[in-house]
């Protein structure tokens, strides 16, 4: 008995933890995760929309979505180094900011090319929130926990495309995709959020440990 008393003493001790800023950071995390999806799914619902208008086949939208992809993924590298060199809260901020214009955008593309760089660009503004807040929520969370709340943090995926689903249908049957994708501007508030509420990893402002010197 006694050992059973002990033994959720010491589970209870261990999930007060996760209680206070962990816990914060963690959901701050998830819905700014959660916006970068939604902005993302709205170019498969503008699919049909977007041959149409252009004259592109499915197959010319297919090296869309590749073109893009590789855009989007060659600067995601470059954005994470950038993010260790400047700051999660930082770089959490812009890329909020990013994607939310950069799919905004979308509305005023001129031409099959302009739209496809939009969309590398989109990716890599999503890209940048997913090592961002994965960062934060590794750093911040208990090392007991963190593989939970990083695996947790993967549902902001099919959260964000459930939100879009609610949004785009209506709003592409009514008004068609370029207006579609002013949704985006729905996350810049969020920004504000962020600013206040989620602070700079404390493994990040800790001072890098001196090299060893090579005898």
């Amino acid at each position: 008995m006694a050992q059973l008393i002990t033994e959720s003493f010491q589970k209870s001790s261990r999930w007060s933890e996760m209680k206070g800023y962990p816990l914060r950071a963690f959901f701050i995390c998830l819905v700014a995760y959660s916006f970068a999806q939604l902005d993302q799914a709205l170019f498969g619902y503008a699919v049909p929309g977007i041959c149409q208008e252009f004259g592109v086949s499915l197959k010319a939208m297919g090296w869309v979505f590749s073109i893009s992809f590789v855009i989007g993924g060659g600067l995601i590298v470059w954005l994470g180094i950038l993010t260790d060199r400047i700051g999660r809260q930082k770089m959490l901020q812009a890329a909020t900011i990013g994607s939310s214009l950069l799919i905004a955008l979308h509305t005023v593309a001129p031409d099959i090319v302009t739209l496809t760089m939009l969309r590398g660009l989109g990716v890599a503004a999503c890209g940048l929130t997913y090592l961002v807040t994965g960062a934060i929520v590794v750093e911040e969370s208990p090392a007991r926990y963190r593989g939970l709340l990083a695996g947790f943090l993967q549902t902001g995926y099919p959260l964000g495309w459930f939100l879009a689903s609610l949004l785009a249908a209506p709003l592409l049957v009514r008004y068609g995709w370029r207006p579609m994708f002013l949704i985006g501007l729905v996350n810049i508030p969020y920004v504000f959020v962020i600013r206040r509420y989620l602070r700079e990893s404390k493994r990040f402002e800790q001072p890098p440990a001196p090299r060893p010197k090579i005898q």
